[in-house]
């Protein structure tokens, strides 16, 4: 299915946003991986799902970085923000998230009466809905509720939300810097001609492109796209290594320190993907938790090996079919930050289909 999306979008998109072109791979990739042949011709407000869902995310993640009132309120009351003296836009974005999950909860209704007469079989051919509604009608049956319709359309929130724009960010990154340094460009391509020749890629040859997933670490290292700053507030007295922290004091993470220093890899702020390939110690002075692109802990990313997965295959099939080139048009490039860190303007690569 992957390798399909890639293909077909590749195909029709003008690929003259770098950033929504990934979108548009990666969403699609979420709703036909949640939703399976159920998302053929799904559309929302007047649009092919993935790009109204990418859009609206993108809306309500933007008006609370980029609108005052909105920001000082999300401060303040959290999630409870949207109920409190709404904008007019504010109610525009809580009316258009009502009318997605109405239609979303329509598409579950559906499943769960289709499986009610003619259940999967063979789980691997289960689509992520078919997993949750068969655990659904099997709690149903043993009148065992746990899992409701609300559970089931959050868990495609989540996996929308979390899994488009990181996922399409870091690919759009990797493309950027092989457009940068074309000798790079030439090596990933030629172990992609190696390990998949014209044939899609599967899981026999996924784990074979290493220097496709050294370009991706690299990417992860040094313009990871989760650049969310976090606050917090020192609760007591505590000495962290040589640093004494007072009660009171306001801390902000620096989230990529550990990634660009010298005492940690060699030439941190050097972007240098075949240090990946390396057979000796790539970390100096790891501690478990210098190089953690989907964090650490009991609560670190659960869609890491699903992203990873995707990235593999996006960039192989796009650099299989274009040359990937930066656009002359454009000035200046730089990593701004809209909710995740993406390289930016939207517009600095160009794509030349291969002959």
């Amino acid at each position: 299915m992957m390798n399909q999306v890639v293909e077909d979008i590749a195909e029709k998109d003008d690929k003259t946003n770098l950033n929504d072109f990934m979108s548009r791979i990666t969403g699609e990739i979420v709703v036909k991986g949640f939703f399976g042949k159920l998302a053929e011709g799904f559309q929302l407000e007047g649009k092919d799902a993935q790009i109204a869902l990418t859009n609206l995310t993108g809306e309500i993640s933007l008006i609370v970085m980029e609108n005052l009132y909105s920001f000082v309120k999300s401060l303040l009351f959290g999630v409870k923000m949207w109920k409190i003296l709404p904008s007019k836009q504010e109610k525009d974005l809580v009316r258009r998230v009502e009318n997605v999950r109405i239609k979303l909860n329509d598409l579950i209704l559906k499943r769960i009466e289709q499986l009610k007469d003619n259940p999967v079989q063979d789980q691997d051919k289960m689509v992520f809905l078919d997993l949750y509604v068969t655990e659904y009608l099997k709690q149903q049956a043993q009148n065992e509720q746990q899992i409701d319709l609300e559970e089931i359309l959050h868990q495609f929130i989540t996996l929308f939300f979390a899994g488009t724009d990181t996922t399409a960010t870091v690919c759009g990154t990797c493309l950027y810097y092989l457009a940068k340094y074309p000798e790079i460009q030439s090596e990933i391509l030629e172990e992609v001609n190696e390990v998949i020749g014209n044939a899609d890629i599967n899981e026999d040859n996924l784990n074979k492109l290493i220097k496709v997933n050294a370009l991706i670490q690299e990417v992860l290292r040094l313009r990871n796209p989760a650049f969310v700053t976090l606050f917090r507030t020192v609760k007591r007295d505590k000495q962290v290594q040589d640093i004494k922290l007072k009660k009171g004091w306001a801390l902000v993470q620096m989230q990529n320190a550990s990634s660009i220093q010298d005492t940690h890899f060699d030439n941190a702020t050097e972007f240098n993907y075949k240090r990946w390939l390396s057979k000796d110690s790539i970390i100096k002075n790891d501690n478990g938790y210098i190089h953690i692109p989907f964090t650490a802990g009991p609560r670190n990313c659960i869609g890491q090996h699903m992203a990873l997965m995707e990235a593999k295959i996006i960039i192989a099939l796009l650099v299989r079919k274009y040359k990937i080139l930066l656009n002359p048009a454009v000035q200046q490039i730089r990593f701004g930050i809209k909710f995740l860190q993406c390289v930016e303007p939207d517009n600095c690569v160009l794509f030349e289909k291969r002959i």
